[in-house]
């Protein structure tokens, strides 16, 4: 009886939860479906694509710069904190000196308010005489997703039995062998969630970029546009067609991993 009670209550939770999550998602999608005479709040006046088709011929082309740029700014930024965070994780599962140092170095960036932490950068940047700029800007995305990559690879190689790494020390390997032959290939799963999580929070980042450069990025453009102009129901599009490219790239990425577990299950 308790059993049936608690995955009523688990199955309620995880649908509220879904909801909760999902909901405003869905919702967006819906509305960005208005007729040409539609706005921004249900209910629907009409059905048609005409939003979709204004987004691909009128706001795409203004917001084509600040798109590419986050782009860029997250590819760089997914980059860099996997390998930061491979590096940092592999010294605190070796317990080097610097590990305890370096573990609260890093939390510290979650600590910080993103604003606080982007006005410092940027007063920083002014006083070496240089104006804000996509340094400054990859240097925040940084600091604020190196955490979450951190956690994922101290997760992962914590994981991973060190009596694996010794045996191909016996056979011969080198530790430069060792780690590129045996260690990374095990913990590549865990680097690509690293790399796509620091995308995914760069992509999305507004207030540690507010401050930090000159040109806008997808979340500031998208700002200005809400703060200045009416809205339409294309930027419900774009939210939608934003939520469909991240996921299309997500589920590109995990083909390999989904093909790999599929043959070896066929093996088994």
């Amino acid at each position: 009886m308790r059993t049936k009670l608690g995955i009523t209550f688990l199955t309620l939770y995880f649908g509220m939860f879904s909801i909760f999550l999902y909901g405003p998602i869905i919702i967006m999608t819906i509305l960005s479906f208005q007729g040409p005479t539609g706005g921004m709040t249900l209910p629907l006046k009409g059905v048609s694509t005409y939003w979709w088709q204004r987004l691909f011929t009128v706001r795409l082309p203004e917001l084509g710069a600040p798109l590419l740029r986050s782009i860029a700014i997250a590819v760089m930024t997914g980059i860099i904190v996997a390998v930061l965070g491979f590096i940092s994780a592999l010294a605190v599962r070796r317990r080097a000196r610097v590990a305890s140092f370096l573990t609260w170095g890093i939390f510290l960036a979650l600590l910080t308010p993103g604003i606080l932490l982007g006005l410092g950068v940027s007063l920083w940047w002014r006083i070496l005489g240089l104006q804000p700029g996509n340094v400054p800007l990859l240097g925040v995305h940084v600091i604020w997703a190196l955490p979450f990559a951190f956690l994922i690879l101290v997760a992962v190689l914590t994981r991973i039995n060190p009596n694996i790494e010794e045996a191909a020390r016996d056979l011969g390997a080198s530790g430069y062998r060792t780690l590129l032959d045996v260690l990374l290939p095990i913990a590549w799963p865990g680097i690509l969630s690293a790399a796509l999580f620091g995308f995914t929070l760069s992509l999305n980042e507004f207030e540690r970029s507010l401050l930090v450069t000159t040109q806008n990025t997808l979340p500031l453009q998208l700002w200005s546009i809400v703060t200045v102009r009416v809205l339409d129901p294309d930027v419900y599009a774009l939210g939608a067609l934003t939520v469909i490219v991240t996921l299309g790239i997500v589920f590109l990425l995990l083909v390999p991993s989904l093909i790999s577990q599929f043959a070896r299950f066929r093996k088994e």
